[in-house]
């Protein structure tokens, strides 16, 4: 996958077709996770302040299959975790938590300042949507169709919540500090910052 100018040029040709366009590509499957105190707990969020941006961590796994991981945690010998939404290699998008629930992506023994100043001194579960991305190696790197689909997903969650994309999209590294995740974009940190400005140009800004 090309990076870089590269990266920008085609994220630039897509963009030209307009917003209505990747709203037309982008289709979500609700299969939600069954209420379980792991998982889904059913509890509801605060607010929505940020959209935290995470990866699967399992290369070339399917969003189905890390959809159906998150259900299995439901017994509880697996831990805690989940998100609301994972978007697979081919751009296909699961909606795995309900945005009005708190999903557990971002849980922490620790927080950053930015966390703590900015978003809650309490737990950042109940005032972020999480957001789970598949890559096809371990690298990292996520495909265009990952980056597109994400980036109309994410654009669409600003727009309901009035968020700023340059501001209110994060990744799970900026808020507990200590997981490199994504990791991709964790030692490329420009990457987080064309994704931003993709997601702005997608709502016109």
């Amino acid at each position: 996958m090309p990076g870089g100018p590269k990266l920008l040029k085609y994220f630039n040709r897509l963009f030209e077709s307009g917003a209505d366009t990747l709203k037309i590509r982008m289709k979500i499957e609700q299969h939600h996770l069954s209420i379980n105190p792991y998982s889904r707990s059913g509890k509801l969020l605060h607010e929505v302040k940020t959209i935290v941006m995470h990866w699967v961590g399992n290369a070339g796994s399917s969003a189905e299959a890390n959809r159906n991981f998150f259900e299995s945690r439901k017994d509880g010998r697996q831990g805690y975790g989940s998100a609301h939404y994972i978007v697979g290699i081919d751009g296909e998008v699961i909606e795995c938590i309900p945005t009005s629930e708190a999903a557990w992506h971002v849980g922490s023994k620790s927080y950053t300042v930015y966390t703590r100043s900015y978003l809650t001194d309490g737990n950042p579960n109940y005032c972020t949507i999480g957001i789970e991305m598949c890559h096809p190696r371990s690298e990292g790197a996520f495909t265009y169709a990952t980056l597109f689909a994400a980036c109309e997903l994410a654009g669409s969650i600003c727009e309901e919540h009035h968020l700023n994309p340059y501001r209110d999209i994060t990744t799970h590294k900026a808020i507990v500090g200590w997981k490199d995740c994504p990791k991709h974009w964790c030692e490329n940190p420009w990457e987080l910052q064309s994704f931003q400005r993709k997601v702005a140009g997608s709502m016109g800004l």
